[in-house]
């Protein structure tokens, strides 16, 4: 036997601890510390390897996991590392698991470097759909509401006059929109407070006439529920896409109310544009000096929506430097 058979063969001999490639994985140079394990150990003992946990990840699902693209590559590019093993719980493959993860550009890679589209897991999930899906979930909800109760009254069951809902992907580019007026007696509008029948007054006395729409309205709340449950679902993964508007909190808790089924479909995590217009106030007042007034904000809820759009899009562009 030759010096280098022999060396290969104690290679394999030789067992990897998950202590010893997890301090790799944590490690500020990836790559340098793999080519390290792959010297000591052989290519083929890393290849075996699978993290003693619930999921069994083999390498390549745990650099995915933690969003290490670059060795990713390295490691199919340079050492054959199969990019389509499945873990053991699941039949997950590197694919599955990047959108499962939420990482798209990820996906993007592994189908350059070979990944199987039409690999199933258990669940019959092939890539092509977990990547639809990952797309999909991006997606931000934008809705508002007009109501029979201020904010400081707290959220009632039937309070809703007018609903406006806007999807648009992560880069606020629009992919549908439609707004419903909710049907209330005029008896019910006229124990609104002074506040209502000022601004949703006839136009002619300065209102932006919604009193009048919500009269001639013949839809219910229930039917503007699945109406809005419809649209998510030809546009949004269930649980998986964000509320998105400008203290946008009131109008998910008059949801959790009032469209309980809406309210589950949707992320629990929301995008604030409040937020983030005071947050620049308050941490970059030369910056806050260049905001834009909010135009086109009249309470009603499809132009307050575009209102809140455009004030992200300013943002955007101006503070996280994205065209």
């Amino acid at each position: 036997m030759s010096l280098a058979q022999l060396n290969r063969e104690l290679k394999k001999q030789k067992t990897i601890t998950d202590e010893e490639v997890l301090d790799v994985l944590s490690s500020e140079s990836i790559i340098e510390g793999l080519d390290g394990l792959i010297s000591n150990f052989g290519v083929d003992v890393l290849k075996a390897w699978r993290l003693n946990s619930k999921h069994k990840h083999a390498l390549v699902h745990e650099l995915v996991r933690r969003k290490k693209g670059p060795a990713l590559k390295y490691l199919v590019k340079a050492h054959q590392f199969d990019i389509n093993v499945p873990r053991e719980s699941d039949q997950c493959t590197p694919l599955h698991l990047s959108g499962w993860t939420k990482q798209p550009e990820l996906m993007k890679l592994l189908v350059d470097l070979g990944a199987d589209t039409t690999l199933e897991n258990k669940y019959g999930e092939d890539g092509s759909k977990v990547l639809a899906i990952s797309i999909k979930s991006e997606n931000l909800v934008w809705l508002d509401l007009e109501l029979t109760n201020l904010a400081e009254d707290g959220p009632v069951g039937d309070a809703i006059l007018e609903c406006a809902l806007v999807i648009t992907n992560k880069d606020l580019t629009e992919l549908s929109r439609q707004s419903w007026v909710i049907s209330h007696s005029e008896e019910v509008l006229g124990s609104l407070s002074p506040w209502h029948q000022k601004n949703f007054c006839e136009e002619e006395k300065g209102g932006n006439g919604l009193f009048a729409d919500v009269l001639a309205s013949k839809t219910t709340k229930a039917a503007v529920e699945e109406a809005i449950l419809s649209l998510l679902g030809e546009h949004c993964p269930e649980g998986m896409c964000r509320l998105a508007g400008s203290s946008v909190h009131c109008d998910r808790a008059v949801l959790f109310h009032a469209m309980p089924k809406v309210h589950k479909f949707l992320h629990h995590q929301i995008i604030d544009a409040s937020t983030v217009s005071n947050l620049v106030k308050m941490w970059n007042p030369e910056l806050a000096a260049q905001i834009p007034p909010m135009t086109g904000y009249n309470h009603r809820a499809m132009s307050d929506i575009d209102a809140s759009i455009a004030h992200l899009k300013w943002f955007r562009t101006n503070l996280f430097n994205q065209q």
